[in-house]
């Protein structure tokens, strides 16, 4: 790896010190005069309330601005930045580019990518590794028992290779498993996975529709306390009724340190709520929930109502949840209205406009909000919870298929929603119209993505 970088003739990087924008060459040959500030390591300069003008390091720019740099730059180039300073170490560190850092391993490129490694001089970092589509082989027991130490992430998706992995992963924190099945696995059937090797997991998701009831279960109760040692913060399963009693332990063992919880509920549970009132009670650290499926009334009003205040809850999907009520969503409100920041209610058909109570609550701190398929809801309504006034908090807002939202409502909505990036009109006909569009356009500034498949006004 080299102590310099140039991308796009745009930026220099030396480790340990950001240099100056340099402009492309042919740019410079077009100036009159020579570019003092670039010489002097800035980037641009300012003008101040006194007249005079001040050099403006790039140090200076906003996230959103180097965000938006970085964006052009290779995954070996944001390696090399990621050197520079703290400051660029966190914003490498971002979601937003991890998707850049995941090494996808396939038949097709399998032979390869394990030639590469064993030639000893590669820039790739396999701490984040997809197996797809792969069958079991020694040539990907050989890859995994090279680079195994240095896994931290590990997603399976269509690829039933566990023996392979087995015993390759001492580092392991995230272990995702995604549609996945085991019939070219025969040992796998009858033993499960070991769960146990793993001593640093901190996160579990097992999204294999098409795994055997009984290989979750089996997966599941090593998770228990007094089987595994571990401390999750990451939990995502699949309810089912055989696994009721082993899911409510692994929740309420690791509900102190869990910060993330997702289940989706294949079949209703039974009306007896207690234990799972238990468990939630002692997730302290929540900051993520996301509930879908078939959880009857009863049930979600006690999960909710469960976790702690002092949870500070930033983050919850309620997806499908088609017993959520109007009441029930004005107590989230009120009992996180300080600190979420993403809602999403997709498909929660009873709510309606008696909601707006809850929606203008959260005013102020809410940034993404999903309303799709609630149909109940009417344009008026969304204008007085979420737009009351300008709301410069909101970000992202979906909306697809509300079929009542009228063209002067949107137009109302869309004035006083000055920092949306991302807006979803799918199939909301009385509300996409030539005003519409021509009010989002003089409006929305900062929008980035923005949705309108089957607006044909009839």
């Amino acid at each position: 790896m080299g102590n310099n970088l140039t991308t796009s003739g745009l930026l220099r990087i030396n480790r340990g010190r950001i240099v100056f924008f340099e402009r492309p060459a042919e740019c410079q040959e077009n100036k009159a005069e020579p570019d003092m500030e670039s010489a002097a390591g800035t980037s641009s300069s300012v003008t101040f309330e006194d007249g005079r003008r001040r050099p403006l390091h790039i140090e200076q720019l906003p996230n959103d601005m180097w965000i938006e740099i970085m964006a052009y730059l290779s995954y070996k180039d944001l390696q090399q930045l990621r050197l520079v300073s703290w400051r660029c170490r966190e914003l490498v560190n971002r979601r937003y580019f991890a998707s850049k850092g995941r090494v996808i391993v396939t038949k097709e490129n399998l032979n390869a990518m394990k030639a590469h490694v064993e030639r000893g001089v590669s820039y790739l970092s396999f701490e984040d590794v997809e197996l797809r589509n792969l069958t079991q082989s020694t040539e990907l027991s050989q890859f995994l028992k090279m680079v195994g130490p240095e896994v931290k992430q590990m997603q399976v998706r269509h690829a039933p290779v566990f023996r392979n992995m087995d015993g390759k992963l001492p580092n392991l924190k995230m272990l995702k498993i995604v549609t996945t099945s085991f019939l070219d696995d025969v040992n796998m059937t009858v033993d499960g996975i070991n769960m146990k090797q793993f001593m640093h997991l901190t996160g579990f998701e097992c999204d294999g529709v098409s795994l055997d009831s009984s290989l979750k279960l089996l997966m599941l109760l090593q998770l228990r306390r007094v089987e595994n040692k571990v401390q999750l913060r990451h939990l995502q399963f699949e309810y089912r009724r055989n696994n009721e009693t082993a899911l409510l332990q692994v929740l309420y063992d690791h509900a102190p340190t869990l910060e993330c919880v997702d289940i989706f509920f294949s079949c209703s549970p039974g009306i007896e709520t207690l234990r799972w009132c238990v468990a939630f009670e002692r997730m302290k650290n929540l900051r993520t929930l996301k509930l879908s499926g078939n959880c009857h009334l009863v049930l979600l009003d006690d999960i909710l109502d469960s976790v702690p205040e002092s949870s500070r809850l930033q983050q919850l999907d309620l997806t499908g949840m088609l017993s959520l009520t109007n009441e029930m969503l004005i107590c989230i409100a009120e009992k996180w209205h300080k600190t979420l920041r993403s809602l999403d209610l997709m498909f929660c058909v009873q709510l309606d406009v008696r909601c707006v109570a809850a929606l203008r609550k959260m005013n102020g701190c809410l940034e993404s909000l999903t309303m799709a398929y609630c149909r109940a809801l009417t344009g008026r309504g969304l204008v007085e919870g979420l737009t009351s006034q300008i709301n410069y908090t909101l970000q992202e807002l979906f909306l697809e298929d509300v079929c009542f939202i009228d063209e002067a409502s949107m137009c109302i909505m869309m004035e006083r929603l000055p920092n949306l990036r991302k807006l979803s009109l799918d199939n909301c006909r009385q509300a996409t119209t030539d005003r519409t569009l021509s009010t989002i356009f003089r409006h929305q500034t900062l929008l980035r993505l923005l949705r309108i498949d089957y607006c044909i006004k009839h």
